[in-house]
């Protein structure tokens, strides 16, 4: 624990020490390998910049759809390789089937929630899911997250709980929820 602890701090300060770049950095090196989530450098900067959020929230998006894009890169490039080191990798399996299955709808839903995203991206270029899918279905996923997260942290000076405990929290969410499914449904049934 005091090993992560000190890698969070040391890594969160020199992304932080490097101004915006440093926020679509931390993004994109996520989308790949990294293992610290961008919201947490997005809380960062949002807390410093609340006026500024939703460009904020868009850096991050940016930098984590063109991360993903060089994470299907690797997977497109490596796939013989990557499939033999994860062949009997349980997880790796469930996440190929749910691409195969639900295509950039399990892109989005996994660009929203705590799933590991770079997984999602590696194994879209190891199964030829259409890089373009793979683009909006990330700044739709994304992009939604980080617009909750980066609204969330300017708005609500408690954080979550000011958020949950506000009247509008709860509905805001669910209807950002509708949206982001149906939306992605026609843009990815579009591409």
């Amino acid at each position: 624990m005091k090993a992560f602890k000190a890698f969070f701090e040391k890594y969160s300060v020199w992304f932080v020490s490097l101004g915006f770049p440093g926020l679509f950095l931390w993004a994109f090196f996520e989308a790949i390998f990294f293992p610290l989530p961008p919201d947490i450098g997005l809380i960062l900067f949002v807390k410093d910049n609340p006026e500024i959020w939703i460009n904020l929230a868009v850096i991050a998006t940016v930098g984590s759809a063109s991360g993903a894009m060089v994470g299907w890169l690797i997977g497109s490039v490596f796939k013989k390789k990557l499939e033999i080191k994860f062949a009997k990798n349980v997880k790796y399996q469930k996440i190929k089937d749910n691409l195969l299955k639900y295509g950039g709808e399990a892109i989005v839903f996994a660009g929203f929630t705590p799933l590991p995203y770079k997984l999602f991206a590696i194994t879209s270029g190891m199964i030829g899911l259409p890089l373009k899918t793979l683009f909006w279905s990330s700044i739709i996923g994304r992009g939604a997250r980080f617009v909750l997260v980066g609204y969330i942290t300017a708005k609500f000076k408690d954080g979550m709980d000011g958020f949950w405990s506000s009247p509008s929290g709860l509905i805001w969410v669910v209807v950002m929820m509708g949206l982001l499914f149906v939306f992605a449904r026609k843009k990815i049934h579009k591409n």
